[in-house]
Parts: structure tokens; sequence; C-alpha cells
């Protein structure tokens, strides 16, 4: 048992459980559960507090002041898991005039040894990540770890926008809060929609084949079997996927939030043939969200 040492004392003809940290030590008892429970020490629960509370230090200011650029005219060449944990630790970072430093709070710049606990994974998923993301996207010196500012990630003034040359707001604490949903498998999902940013249209954030569309009567929508096509993804597996991301949300101020809406066609509730919508709270790049908002509010 994690922080624990249980020993059987004849003397005493019972077990007693020491405290590998304190050397405390506390009697045992034997309980009946069902299989497959979970079991939460002392210690682990100390351990959770103590990582809760420096995740709250790490929050930034609200998102209607923190956001930063993501390119959305060519394709993050990067695994979904990749790109999910990618954009998570950019919400992090201060603006390429403030140094393009990635912080772990607002006062220390965070290292690369902190990216397990950041990314809440393990050492060698962190390793990998690290790996496949320097230096192209981030990488570390002596004083921690930077963004490096380039075609597809960017904080601050100075960028450059034409219509062919496109980026969108990506919003920090939105960004921060639907991550801490998404550990484990399900960051893998959110990053399949994260390839598709080049399909999301500027003005009302639906998954799309035209995109720059303004107009909501002219605009083609893509689907289910569209999002599996352009990303890869095993079409025959395409309930998973809904599944996943069907179940996904956060809450920005006291309310809950969808990550992704479906509107159905007409006289059927057919998923795999609904239009896509991405939260505008996340990421937006257009002149008025507020259209669709309702859409992702349970």
């Amino acid at each position: 048992m994690e922080g624990y040492e249980i020993i059987y004392y004849p003397e005493f003809g019972k077990e007693l459980a020491i405290r590998t940290d304190t050397g405390e030590v506390s009697e045992t008892v034997n309980i009946t559960i069902p299989a497959g429970s979970t079991i939460t020490t002392p210690r682990q629960w100390e351990k959770y507090e103590q990582r809760k509370k420096r995740e709250e230090q790490r929050i930034f200011r609200r998102s209607e002041i923190q956001y930063y650029w993501a390119n959305s005219y060519e394709r993050f060449e990067l695994k979904p898991e990749t790109i999910t944990r990618l954009f998570y630790i950019m919400s992090f970072a201060t603006h390429k005039e403030q140094g393009a430093r990635i912080m772990l709070t607002n006062r220390k710049q965070m290292k690369k040894r902190d990216l397990p606990e950041v990314l809440d994974c393990s050492q060698p998923t962190a390793n990998k990540f690290f790996s496949e993301v320097s230096p192209d996207y981030i990488f570390e010196t002596e004083e921690g770890l930077f963004w490096k500012d380039n075609a597809w990630l960017h904080r601050g003034g100075g960028l450059i926008m034409s219509e062919d040359k496109f980026y969108i707001r990506i919003f920090c604490e939105c960004i921060q809060k639907l991550y801490r949903c998404t550990r484990g498998k399900n960051a893998k999902y959110v990053g399949y929609v994260f390839t598709l940013l080049p399909y999301v249209n500027r003005e009302f954030n639906i998954l799309c084949f035209n995109p720059k569309e303004a107009d909501a009567e002219k605009i083609k929508p893509m689907d289910f079997s569209d999002v599996c096509r352009l990303t890869g993804f095993d079409a025959h597996n395409v309930k998973r996927l809904f599944t996943a991301l069907n179940n996904l949300s956060f809450m920005i101020d006291g309310k809950e939030q969808w990550f992704f809406r479906l509107l159905y066609q007409p006289h059927t509730i057919d998923y795999a043939s609904a239009n896509i919508y991405i939260n505008p709270r996340l990421m937006y790049s257009g002149t008025s969200r507020e259209k669709i908002e309702h859409l992702f509010i349970p």
C-alpha cells in the first residue's frame, strides 16, 4: 500500500501499518469491498490535496484576458495526444515581449522535470511528449522552459495575419479546465479535433469545408465520417470517438460548458451525420461568439 509498510507482529497478534515518511504506526482492519474498487490511503489523499493546491496556483487570470494564437491555416503534424498536451502547456506561456517563458506559477518558471506533475502523466510519457515538441515548439535552457516563436503558436504582439495565413485564439483558462477533464485516453480524442483547426469556421465554430464563409446558409459542414477520413481515425470505431468527446465538459463562471455540440439533421438523431460545433469559450476567431454560445450550456 503506497506510503505504508504493513508488518505482522506476533506479540500483538495483528498487522500494523507504519507510515514510511513519518514512522507513525496505525492499526489495520479487514474490510470487504467489491472487486475493482480503489482505496485511497491518508498519505495518498494528502498528496492529492497538495497537488490540487499547486494546480490552483498555476491557473492564470480569467480566460477573457489570457489567450494565445494557434495556426489555423495548416495542420499540426503531431500526434493527437501530443497536440492536446502542447496546447495545455502553452496556456502557461508569457507573451513574447515577456521572454516567451512557460510558467509554473506567476513567479516561478516551469522546468522539464515539472512536466509529469503538470501533465498528470508518467515520467516516460512526459519524456516522450518533450522529445516530440522540442525544439520546434518548446525548448529548455538552464532557466527553464520557453516556447519557440514560429509559425505555429504565438503569444503577444507582432502577429501578422492575412486571408490565407490565419490564426485562432485559444483561451487559457478554458484549455486548462478542459485538459483536466481529459486526463488519460481522452486527451487523444480531443487532439483529433485540434488537428482540424483549418476546418473550424471563423464565425460559427462549426467544422466545415469552407471556414472563411460568413453566411451560415452557405456553410458546407462536415460530419464524423469526414472527421475520421481527415484524421485517420478508424471509422469503424467512430462511436468511441463520439462518446469520448460527448462526455467532456468544464465549468466557466459557475456554469457547465460542453466541449462540443451536435446539431442533428431534420427528423434524425444520427450523430454520425450531425453538424459539429466547437465551444467558442475554448477557441474563437470571429466577431461575435454570442450567436452560438447558448449551444454549449446543458
